[in-house]
């Protein structure tokens, strides 16, 4: 006689494959849609860097930024091609900057405004950025004495010497209203930076 076969035990968990049920939380695969924000931003940087962006391209890289986790860092957007994207769309520049400002890789980005040549853009951009992020103070410093220094070699029949002293001095005031530096230590660059543009109002 054949022996009665023995039971075995299920478990509530494989109970459920017999009547699953309805799934309510249902969770979608956006990944197709963010790589397509990323492409279409990618272009857009892109093309920001040879010529001014429309407004419709500047907001669409703006919420890119501010949406999508990681897109600062996959735009392909190098330390050696931020300047191109100063000149041609500063606010761009200081929309990227500042969502960098959260990755250590900062440091290189801010390493190459230091290497440029100095600019009402790129003055702007800095100017823009301490106000909207923690900037560490050595650029800070660094950058202040940079345009002390490279503004005395503006030829003087230069069209923007003008704008650009002027552009100088409001940010140099605006760092020392808030505290940001101590005009003191750089007391003979200011000296020379006021002497040589005594000319201008």
């Amino acid at each position: 006689m054949r022996p009665i076969p023995t039971f075995i035990e299920v478990s509530p968990f494989e109970m459920n494959w017999l009547s699953p049920g309805i799934v309510t939380d249902v969770h979608w695969d956006n990944t197709a849609d963010i790589e397509k924000k990323l492409t279409k931003c990618k272009g857009h940087i892109k093309k920001g860097l040879e010529s001014h962006l429309s407004k419709e391209e500047s907001t669409e890289i703006d919420r890119c930024l501010e949406n999508e986790a990681y897109a600062v860092l996959n735009l392909d957007l190098t330390p050696d091609n931020l300047i191109l994207l100063i000149n041609n769309n500063p606010y761009v520049a200081v929309s990227f900057l500042v969502k960098l400002g959260n990755y250590p890789i900062i440091g290189d980005y801010l390493e190459s405004i230091l290497d440029s040549n100095i600019s009402l853009n790129s003055i702007d951009v800095v100017a823009r950025l301490i106000k909207a992020s923690k900037v560490p103070m050595a650029f800070v410093e660094a950058f202040v004495l940079k345009n002390l220094k490279e503004s005395q070699s503006i030829p003087e029949n230069h069209k923007e010497r003008g704008k650009m002293a002027r552009i100088i001095s409001n940010f140099l005031k605006s760092m020392v209203k808030n505290k940001m530096i101590d005009l003191s230590q750089y007391a003979e660059d200011v000296h020379e930076f006021a002497n040589y543009f005594k000319e201008v109002d």
